[in-house]
């Protein structure tokens, strides 16, 4: 199917322009007109155009379906690891636009990923778990399962040296995002049978609940003693990605493992979020302490929340997610905009692949 992707992001921005009119392109439709998927994908493609050069074309590759012959893609990691989940977006892309062929590209991502094993890049499994889970459970393969086993194996020794070399709590609280890791986790020992995988999400897990979050006082005071705006206006920025993180890991343990405690947790932070974004009384710059990596973390556990708890969260979710699409639509290409003030890009691959992952967790439910 020769140059599929090419032709089909042609159309589309010719169908609905791009928001940057700065750049020359055309605004057809109003965002309030179009579907949140148009409007991500939007705000995608801008991104995708704002971040490419001659060095690094990111765009040309999205245009060829692949990979770039000519981009050094693992050298590049090394200097942003926010690339390796770039072919996960471009995986999604495909999966929303029910395009057929997309299987065929993925060995090449698979080569290219497995350059970064052999070459000692730290992976972890949040990256495995975007850019190879998905694609598994789309055609399952065993060349692709090892690769996730393999990864996962790597980068469980790796967090094991660490321990030994630093004291345990400080390397487990530094490594937070290991709570995305615990799906992939399980996934790993349903298929192997090997327990090492899933003990390493329980025992992560269990710690991060009593010393990153039971230990908490400032977080803990704020759902202990009543969601106030004088409680809320304590928290800062990293304190919601961390709970943002948190509902997010403890939700997916409480599915493998039923531990009711986990989804009290979860339900507790889930309020937190519900009283920020749900009352027109809550000072603005307290949504402004949160970041758009976190807000996108939250929309995704909101969703799946409103499954087993309370189906006022999914309404919040999708208030999130038009806050997360507004806030983008309104970012220029300049690197003092697209960085937040705590350090972190407002715009990631990273972010992208969960409000896409959105997107897709909506379109299957249609």
């Amino acid at each position: 199917m020769k140059n599929i992707v090419y032709a089909f992001f042609l159309t589309l921005l010719f169908l609905l322009g791009c928001n940057n009119t700065e750049k020359g392109n055309l605004s057809i439709l109003p965002n309030a007109l179009k579907s949140t998927e148009n409007r991500v994908f939007d705000s995608y493609f801008n991104y995708v155009e704002n971040i490419s050069s001659a060095d690094i074309p990111l765009n040309k590759c999205i245009q060829r379906n692949k990979l770039c012959e000519d981009l050094d893609f693992i050298k590049k990691v090394v200097d942003n690891p926010d690339l390796l989940y770039f072919p996960a977006t471009l995986w999604q892309l495909n999966i929303l636009r029910r395009k057929k062929g997309w299987e065929q590209q993925v060995p090449d991502f698979t080569k290219e990923i497995q350059k970064a094993f052999s070459n000692n890049i730290i992976i972890n499994g949040e990256h495995i778990q975007s850019i190879f889970l998905s694609a598994y459970e789309y055609n399952p393969t065993m060349e692709l399962l090892d690769v996730i086993v393999n990864g996962l194996s790597n980068h469980i020794s790796r967090i094991e040296r660490d321990k030994i070399n630093i004291d345990k709590e400080v390397a487990t609280i530094n490594n937070l995002d290991l709570l995305m890791e615990n799906k992939i986790m399980f996934f790993a020992t349903k298929k192997t049978g090997d327990p090492v995988f899933q003990n390493f999400a329980i025992e992560n897990t269990s710690f991060f609940y009593e010393e990153a979050f039971k230990n908490d006082l400032r977080i803990m005071s704020v759902m202990s003693n009543g969601i106030s705006e004088g409680n809320l206006k304590l928290l800062r920025t990293e304190d919601f990605y961390k709970m943002a993180l948190g509902i997010r890991g403890f939700y997916e343990l409480y599915k493998e493992t039923g531990i009711e405690d986990y989804l009290k947790l979860c339900e507790d932070i889930a309020m937190v979020f519900n009283s920020i974004f749900n009352s027109s009384e809550v000072d603005i710059k307290i949504v402004d302490n949160i970041n758009l990596l976190s807000q996108s973390l939250v929309i995704l556990a909101l969703y799946d929340l409103s499954k087993s708890l309370d189906n006022s969260f999914l309404e919040t979710s999708e208030e999130i997610y038009q806050n997360v699409l507004m806030k983008l639509e309104s970012l220029y290409p300049d690197i003092e905009v697209l960085n937040s003030e705590d350090g972190m890009p407002n715009e990631s691959f990273r972010l992208f692949y969960y409000l896409l992952e959105y997107e897709i967790r909506k379109q299957n439910e249609s």
